[in-house]
């Protein structure tokens, strides 16, 4: 936020890193959301899952999920939708507010923001890291697109 203030646009890769980094803490503070359903969030893990959003947002705002986004953007994005399907309502409306542009990318889907990440997987140049707590989270949730994905 502090850079939007000022008119800066941050790279791809640094949102990036800020939203895995903040899924991360996420899943360290609320590990009944890891399990697949999380009846209540601790305020500690609600601002790493606000965090997690407002960086998403930038990547959409900055116009980095326009066009060609990079794959590993795309997977942990699916893995913010995955924790925001994992939580109470109004937990998953504290953590958008105000971000319109990440509620409306892919229909907040993450069994279609994953397959679209798939599908570019191995199309771009260099080397793409990508973030394996999404992967982790898939192994653990319990519903059968996460297996397929």
């Amino acid at each position: 936020e502090d850079a939007r203030s000022v008119g800066v646009r941050l790279p791809a890769p640094l949102h990036a890193r800020l939203l895995v980094a903040a899924l991360s803490a996420f899943d360290g503070a609320c590990p009944e959301a890891v399990e697949g359903e999380a009846a209540e969030v601790p305020d500690d893990a609600a601002a790493h899952l606000r965090a997690a959003a407002l960086a998403a947002e930038g990547l959409v705002r900055d116009g980095h999920l326009r066009g060609f986004a990079p794959p590993a953007s795309l997977f942990s994005v699916a893995w913010l939708f995955l924790r925001l399907a994992t939580v109470p309502e109004a937990s998953r409306e504290a953590a958008l507010v105000g971000t319109d542009g990440i509620r409306d990318f892919m229909g907040s889907s993450w069994q279609r923001a994953g397959r679209e990440a798939l599908d570019r997987f191995g199309s771009q140049r260099g080397t793409t890291v990508l973030p394996p707590g999404f992967f982790r989270a898939l192994e653990a949730f319990p519903a059968p697109e996460a297996a397929e994905l």
